[in-house]
């Protein structure tokens, strides 16, 4: 299962670089299939987070704001990442293929409630940074090389009505260029 899971990863990111001319400028660090390091322990890590991002609300609101935030939360055990020349490309696991132009700061509807949503993204040293922002709430992806082939990659979750934001990093190492 796990051969079957790597091909079908190795198959898309194979897809994202032949059909996308890969940029010198952009993201060259972060280029390829990176796995989870610790996955024993990931989900008791971002449980851990949710339950500290509740801790400042109302005991009888405390389970409603849990369930409101474990629906925003997806644990990404593979992550994908490309660039072009003008978009900065990611996939989660075997979801579909996201990506966002390197000079982003633009609106679009979203898929689910049809709000208005301002798309960034951020290039620093050794990390980039894809910004989502809306009346309801934001949250922030972040990869950032920790060595050659590790990176961390940080969500933080700001949603109305939760007072502290969800926040979790977790480590992954490069498994193909």
């Amino acid at each position: 299962m796990v051969k079957k899971y790597l091909r079908i990863m190795l198959v898309n990111l194979v897809l994202l670089l032949t059909f996308y001319p890969y940029s010198a400028t952009a993201a060259v660090s972060l280029k390829g299939i990176w796995h989870l390091q610790d996955r024993k322990n990931a989900s008791a890590l971002l449980e851990s987070a949710i339950n500290n991002a509740v801790k400042g609300m109302n005991f009888f609101v405390r389970t409603k704001g849990r369930k409101i935030l474990r629906n925003e939360t997806n644990l990404c055990y593979t992550w994908s990442l490309a660039a072009t020349k003008k978009d900065f490309i990611w996939q989660c696991n075997s979801e579909d293929v996201s990506r966002l132009s390197l000079k982003a700061n633009k609106l679009r509807a979203s898929n689910h409630n049809n709000e208005i949503i301002k798309s960034t993204y951020k290039e620093e040293n050794n990390s980039i940074s894809v910004t989502f922002e809306s009346s309801t709430g934001k949250r922030v992806y972040s990869w950032s090389i920790v060595h050659n082939n590790y990176i961390e990659f940080t969500t933080k979750i700001e949603r109305k009505g939760i007072p502290k934001s969800l926040e979790w990093t977790l480590i992954y190492s490069r498994i193909m260029r």
